[in-house]
């Protein structure tokens, strides 16, 4: 039995077309973002933050991409079980690293969870709206799409 297993990692390369993604997303929007993608660890691999934005968007950003990637859920999903599930309501202000608010995703491949990304500056929604476009800039690389 080989005691090791392999972790995909994102290149430099994906970090970069993500953010550029979102950014370019959020001035389609009209909003003012911060965006950050982590490894599958929750460490940092590539922040950008918009001239004027916010500047409390930068930690939101960060806490919610390492919200996704540490629980392999978004974070929109933990307001929505909060508000459904007593236990979680009273148990998620001590859950570790937990954001319950849109805009945190985690990155997959397959059913492996490599790292997470958030996006912070909008309403959640518009949050949502740029980090799933980085998503589907970060898929179309994986098909071997062209931008």
């Amino acid at each position: 039995m080989n005691p090791l297993f392999e972790v995909k990692c994102l290149t430099c390369e994906a970090v970069r077309e993500m953010l550029d993604a979102a950014i370019l997303r959020a001035g389609e929007l009209g909003i003012k973002i911060s965006v950050a993608v982590v490894d599958g660890a929750g460490l940092l691999l590539g922040f950008l933050r918009m001239e004027g934005s916010g500047l409390i968007t930068v930690d939101m950003a960060i806490k919610k991409a390492r919200s996704a990637a540490s629980y392999g859920r978004a974070t929109r999903e933990w307001f929505e079980r909060c508000q459904h599930e007593d236990v979680l309501y009273w148990a998620g202000p001590d859950l570790p690293g937990v954001v319950a608010l849109g805009g945190g995703y985690p990155v997959k491949v397959g059913e492996q969870t490599i790292g997470g990304i958030g996006v912070s500056g909008g309403h959640f929604s518009q949050d949502m709206d740029c980090a799933e476009a980085a998503l589907a800039r970060l898929e179309k690389m994986l098909s071997g799409k062209s931008k």
